[in-house]
């Protein structure tokens, strides 16, 4: 096998020939995925692989594929990206790769095995907890941030299945602000001077 690019080239065309024919998606590779192997982001249009983990062969190729079928699916560890990936497991075993097709239902099965459903009030507690952490961070980082903590869930995904998640994320937001202005306020009455 040849290098990382070359792979992404040959998976590119072999699995998924109709996808990304403008060529706006990049590869990139980077040093540290933070305990994961890869990452499809669709804001940037990037399939990201992490250096730390290093796979070659066939690991290497169902990463691949499983972070392509992100951006084709527009979909976390849910029901289109697991069509897709079986789709590319069938197309595997009829080119003569067995093994192949084998790991990507593993794949794709580990996540539909895997408890993956959080209710409403775990998310929006994360809302909370997020804007403590970060109060400054925007609602679309916010998205962002909880696509990734949740299991790649597209922000798209948890609009739709959380409804309440901008009303709570501007109620926090709000509090947060009316929480400091009153602090700075008392501050101020008892000549404390921030700045």
């Amino acid at each position: 096998m040849g290098s990382i690019e070359e792979e992404f080239e040959w998976v590119r065309r072999t699995f998924f020939p109709r996808w990304d024919k403008k060529r706006e998606w990049n590869l990139v590779l980077l040093d540290e995925g933070y305990g994961a192997a890869g990452r499809c982001d669709w804001h940037d249009r990037t399939i990201k692989i992490f250096d730390n983990e290093k796979p070659t062969g066939d690991p290497l190729t169902v990463l691949l594929i499983h972070e392509i079928a992100h951006a084709v699916a527009r979909s976390g560890h849910f029901k289109m990206w697991t069509n897709r990936m079986e789709l590319a497991a069938r197309l595997a075993e009829r080119l003569g790769k067995s093994e192949l097709a084998r790991l990507l239902r593993a794949d794709a099965h580990g996540y539909l095995d895997a408890p993956h459903s959080y209710t409403a009030a775990e998310i929006y507690n994360r809302i909370g907890e997020a804007l403590i952490d970060c109060p400054d961070v925007s609602f679309e980082g916010l998205l962002e941030g909880i696509s990734r903590e949740f299991g790649a869930m597209p922000p798209r995904d948890i609009l739709r299945r959380y409804k309440l998640v901008r009303r709570v994320y501007d109620t926090h937001r709000d509090r947060r602000q009316r929480a400091l202005l009153l602090r700075e306020q008392a501050m101020q009455r008892v000549g404390i001077v921030t700045d």
